[in-house]
């Protein structure tokens, strides 16, 4: 932002492949050094100087008056899909057989915690009583987004990241000239075939003929699956991908389409309760504990149990009084005792 009197705003978008965030120091938002076998990268490292990017960015911002204001943004994808889109013709790139560290998303999370971390310190530095960060992992100093929602709603998902981003929102930004461009990159060949035979994304409008010559989401949309060897991958990938979904818009927003009343929880402090999921312990037997207190977000049970199956199961209602659980272990071991009476096995 331009700080004299005719000055504006403006912005300047740089992408980043999330595997190099090594060569990106997040406390001061600027690149690190890339060798330090440089003659100048190693002198400038011995004397703590900064890096020849960094004195000349901060040098034309001192010159021109400008105030430069740094936000991350992340796009993240279905590690699935990113799987399966590498079967075929890209495997020309992959061999059809890629790392875990290709599918990026590991990455992505680290880059989402060092983002939190340097933000946490600069705000203890200034106000050690401040949170930077909510109760669901939401920090103001990152924007998350999942391609799903930006191919099924792109005039939404840019109004929601410029808002984020405290930008206006240009009709512009959803369309581009057809054919290559100079900042493709290396990869366009496998990957832009769509993009440079359209002109922009289909709008997200109610008119199915508007548009027609944009990109399509529809046609993207289709169950994934990849071969066993790439399961090692996609098991490494999915939770941190689990957990970075949770911090976008759409996920965020998603308590107004809950009918209704309009909110997710009756009562807020519903959304941070913890479950148990396993076997609790039985003092009378010594049974050992074999379950986990999980965030709710994250409770689950496998879609191949019985009471999913079968509709199989049984439930017992348990009180609390001046905070305290009314005897949990002896609910705990009625509600063994009734599943056992169903015959249920395999407990947990």
């Amino acid at each position: 932002q331009n700080s004299s009197s005719d000055g504006g705003e403006g912005v300047i978008f740089i992408k980043q492949m999330a595997k190099f965030a090594n060569l990106f120091d997040f406390e001061t938002n600027y690149e690190t050094y890339t060798s330090s076998s440089s003659k100048y990268s190693h002198e400038h490292e011995q004397s703590n100087q900064p890096s020849h990017w960094k004195h000349e960015i901060t040098n034309l911002a001192t010159k021109s008056n400008i105030h430069i204001r740094h936000k991350h943004v992340l796009l993240i994808r279905d590690p699935l899909s990113v799987l399966a889109s590498w079967m075929g013709k890209s495997g020309q790139v992959h061999g059809n057989n890629p790392h875990p560290d290709e599918v990026g998303i590991v990455q992505l999370l680290d880059v989402y915690s060092k983002i939190v971390g340097a933000s946490m310190t600069k705000n203890n530095a200034n106000n050690p009583n401040s949170a930077s960060t909510s109760q669901s992992g939401f920090n103001p100093s990152v924007v998350v987004i999942d391609s799903d929602d930006l191919a099924a709603q792109p005039r939404q998902s840019m109004q929601d990241l410029c808002s984020d981003l405290v930008i206006p929102y240009r009709d512009s930004m959803l369309r581009w000239e057809p054919g290559p461009h100079q900042c493709d990159g290396p990869w366009a060949k496998w990957w832009y075939h769509d993009v440079w035979e359209s002109n922009g994304w289909d709008i997200d409008d109610d008119d199915d003929t508007a548009n027609n010559t944009g990109i399509h989401h529809p046609r993207t949309q289709k169950y994934r699956t990849v071969p066993p060897s790439l399961l090692p991958a996609l098991r490494m990938s999915t939770p941190s991908y689990t957990f970075l979904q949770t911090l976008t818009t759409s996920h965020r927003q998603r308590a107004f389409a809950t009918p209704p009343t309009g909110k997710l929880y009756e009562d807020p402090r519903n959304e941070h309760v913890f479950v148990f999921v396993g076997t609790p312990s039985d003092p009378s037997n010594g049974k050992r504990n074999r379950g986990r207190i999980l965030p709710r977000d994250m409770a689950a049970i496998s879609p191949f149990d019985s009471s999913v199956q079968g509709g199989d199961a049984t439930w017992e209602g348990i009180r609390v009084y001046n905070g305290r659980i009314f005897h949990l272990h002896r609910h705990l071991n009625r509600l063994f005792r009734s599943a056992k009476a169903l015959g249920f096995e395999n407990l947990h």
